[in-house]
């Protein structure tokens, strides 16, 4: 039985917004390994290696955060060179997803829990990983725009192994709808 494992809180595309994406990737320098498709998210908490016995109190938090409705606009690509990814975002972080994200992270605050970077917020969706130390200058943005409807929130575990990440969804928050939980 599992008893620890890596926990985020995330935007977690439809099937649409995931193939717009996807096809949006395939504008991008072969470089790297790509993104599995299935793997595509915005993360807004991560949370780190924890104990399964504090998924109730992650969860509570999910209870009592809204789920945030919006549009949010993938229309640039861009790096994190340290960190070797490429990746896609918006060029301009609606206030409503600025909003959101700050009463997640006050809230898991308040519940005792500090995400990992709970400062920085640079929504994206990494595409590529593991990059060469030079590669060449990226476009500057997807052909097409990817228009994401955003109506809820995840809360997802990657767990702890040595091979590709893979994510399995624990629970999901919908605005305006009753919660799902896998």
């Amino acid at each position: 039985m599992k008893t620890h494992g890596r926990y985020f809180f995330a935007l977690w595309p439809s099937e649409p917004v995931r193939q717009a994406i996807s096809t949006a990737a395939r504008e991008l320098p072969s470089l790297g390994r790509p993104v599995p498709e299935q793997n595509y998210h915005i993360t807004l908490a991560f949370m780190g290696d924890l104990s399964r016995d504090k998924l109730p109190e992650l969860l509570a938090v999910g209870d009592a955060v809204p789920a945030p409705c919006g549009e949010l606009i993938l229309d640039v690509f861009d790096a994190f060179r340290s960190a070797r990814v490429m990746f896609t975002g918006p060029s301009h972080v609606p206030t409503w997803l600025q909003e959101f994200r700050a009463l997640l992270v006050d809230s898991l605050g308040d519940a005792g829990y500090i995400p990992d970077r709970a400062g920085e917020f640079h929504p994206h969706v990494t595409l590529r990983r593991k990059l060469p130390a030079e590669w060449p200058e990226l476009p500057v943005g997807p052909k097409n725009a990817v228009h994401w409807p955003v109506s809820g929130y995840v809360l997802m575990e990657s767990p702890l192994t040595s091979g590709l990440p893979y994510y399995s969804l624990l629970h999901s928050w919908s605005h305006g709808q009753i919660a799902y939980t896998a």
